[in-house]
């Protein structure tokens, strides 16, 4: 009795592709459903904790942070709104938004905020000031009528990856000259950033590292170079308020 000969089952290279495409549409579907199932159980258990919170207190304290953008703009209204709504809970909405500051700023003076206003809420809305897009070009091109594509959490999801890959490959991560030695002035730094803007860039990597002394003297070398260097000028009314002295930063 002759044995069978086993079938080989041969695959064509259009089934292959055919195969690669469905696995990649299913992977794409089940990683599109899990971000909405779990952005919308986080967003849940959120409000749950929030509306819990809030049922055991009489008051609300808001504290708003930001640039020019929050400065005299949404707090009040945010308050005025709050306080509209509901008579069980006495809304405080707290202004701490800074003309013209940087993310470096803003977070140089959140712990101090924290621990001065002692917020249950706090709303950010920084980034414009940082010299570079927080977020890609087009990433919310049609914010009323989205293209289809643009509907898709992992559409944003590539984009913010695709963004952070290319901001680290720029280096737009890294400060923009290389963090001051301790007890550094403008002068040690590097000639190729002897400028004006090397100087307002060597000032705020001296900001965001905490010497503040170094970046004054940073910022008073653009001002010699440029007396109307509008970043200059801000720059060191932000440095002279994270120093506490008042009066100068007004001047």
């Amino acid at each position: 009795m002759q044995k069978k000969k086993p079938v080989s089952v041969r695959t064509t290279l259009r089934q292959k592709a055919a195969l690669i495409i469905f696995g990649l549409c299913l992977s794409m579907f089940l990683l599109e459903a899990g971000l909405r199932v779990g952005g919308f159980v986080l967003l849940s258990v959120q409000e749950y904790r929030n509306r819990a919170s809030l049922r055991q207190k009489s008051t609300c304290r808001i504290l708003c942070l930001g640039e020019s953008t929050t400065l005299n703009q949404y707090p009040a209204l945010l308050e005025k709104e709050l306080n509209k709504r509901t008579e069980k809970i006495k809304f405080s909405v707290i202004d701490k938004g800074i003309s013209g500051a940087n993310t470096s700023v803003i977070l140089a003076q959140l712990e101090s905020n924290l621990d001065k206003y002692h917020p249950e809420i706090v709303i950010t809305m920084m980034g414009i000031n940082d010299g570079h897009p927080s977020q890609p070009p087009g990433f919310f091109t049609h914010p009323d009528n989205p293209r289809f594509f643009e509907t898709f959490r992992i559409h944003k999801l590539a984009m913010l990856l695709w963004a952070h890959m290319k901001s680290k490959a720029a280096g737009e991560h890294r400060p923009l000259v290389a963090e001051p030695a301790a007890g550094s002035s403008p002068e040690q730094i590097p000639v190729k950033a002897i400028d004006e803007k090397g100087l307002c860039d060597a000032a705020q990597a001296y900001q965001k590292g905490g010497k503040l002394s170094q970046a004054e003297e940073a910022f008073k070398e653009v001002l010699k170079i440029n007396p109307d260097s509008l970043r200059a000028n801000i720059g060191l009314g932000l440095n002279y308020r994270l120093q506490r002295e008042e009066s100068k930063a007004v001047d």
